[in-house]
């Protein structure tokens, strides 16, 4: 094999595309391991609390605040194991679903009663109001003018839909607003912001709380840590296990600096009600036309955007474990926007 024949197939190799497909492949098999490396690492900060921290408070913090210093503590592990096991369990909002909805009746009935909850808040913005007239709208509600199709989704062929026709359209399934396709899904998913690896599922509108609650405990964790950690890192007791107590603290104030620059990161777009994908795509068209030719999604307020993804207005309860329902599934910003009409039957 000559020079010129391995270059040839090193440059092959690398091109943007190849390289991607590679990528998005790989991730379908460590996605799982990277889920798994996640409770790895809290067990592993559990097991030098118990073994290291804990006696040492008992000792010098006396039996009642080291018990409520734990009893925090178990709370951020709670909810660390809760919004994580969430994000990975709940659909983010595929397009597969409104196809193939794999609701019961009593949960159909539940979420109609959420919707009714929903549409009497009175302190929602102008918009948010207008668009609660058609929560929880079905795929018929959609107006299909704007005629995009997704030519990636390879599940609609599979199907076996009485509403198909001939014409090629309809061969793919109709693409909303605000629906972006993952090439790891294979599907469309409604406000996705990105596929996380760490979840193992694309972060949509339905798990965009749980992944932003998951964030935000695991760098309050790494607070926690951190501080004990360093307060006791010059007694003898410390080092009962050799150097694993400051590698954990070497870990944490990774996690503190890492998870810091995240939340500001990830909770500012949600504030802004513009997911990653909007926001990137938003900064492209600044850089090639000058000006923005891609509007950002998003209410105006940031109290309508916070509602939006985590289904009330009490910022308390924003930041409690809870499974309750959102006000939007999504389709309704394909419904034409103001003024709407209010005959309009909904599916």
């Amino acid at each position: 094999m000559t020079l010129s024949s391995i270059y040839k197939n090193l440059v092959c190799f690398c091109k943007p595309r190849r390289c991607l497909f590679r990528s998005l492949r790989l991730l379908n098999y460590i996605g799982p391991l990277l889920a798994m490396a996640v409770y790895i690492l809290v067990l592993f900060n559990i097991f030098i609390y118990i073994m290291i921290l804990l006696p040492l408070m008992y000792v010098y913090y006396g039996s009642v605040v080291c018990f409520l210093i734990t009893l925090f503590g178990l709370f951020l592990v709670f909810n660390i194991w809760f919004n994580h096991s969430m994000g990975m369990m709940i659909r983010p909002g595929c397009l597969k679903d409104f196809y193939i909805p794999e609701e019961s009746p009593e949960e159909q009935q539940r979420k109609r009663l959420d919707v009714q909850k929903h549409k009497r808040e009175f302190d929602c913005g102008k918009d948010m109001k207008q668009l609660l007239e058609y929560s929880h709208c079905g795929l018929k509600s959609v107006v299909k003018k704007n005629g995009k199709v997704c030519k990636r989704c390879k599940w609609y062929e599979e199907l076996d839909l009485s509403s198909k026709e001939s014409n090629s359209d309809e061969k793919r399934p109709f693409k909303p607003a605000r629906f972006h396709h993952c090439s790891i899904c294979q599907d469309c998913v409604v406000n996705m912001d990105h596929h996380c690896p760490w979840l193992n599922n694309c972060i949509g509108l339905h798990n965009n709380r749980y992944f932003l609650l998951f964030l935000f405990y695991v760098w309050i964790s790494s607070v926690y840590m951190c501080i004990f950690l360093y307060e006791w890192s010059g007694h003898p007791f410390f080092y009962r296990y050799g150097n694993a107590a400051s590698l954990t603290l070497g870990l944490n104030i990774g996690l503190f600096f890492g998870m810091g620059y995240f939340n500001i990161w990830q909770w500012n777009l949600t504030l802004q009600g513009c997911p990653q994908i909007d926001s990137i795509q938003a900064k492209r068209s600044d850089k090639t036309k000058g000006n923005s030719t891609v509007k950002k999604p998003g209410f105006k307020s940031w109290r309508d955007n916070l509602y939006l993804n985590f289904g009330t207005k009490n910022l308390f309860t924003q930041f409690l474990p809870s499974m309750r329902s959102l006000p939007l599934n999504g389709l309704e910003f394909s419904i034409p926007q103001p003024p709407f009409k209010s005959k309009t039957k909904l599916y």
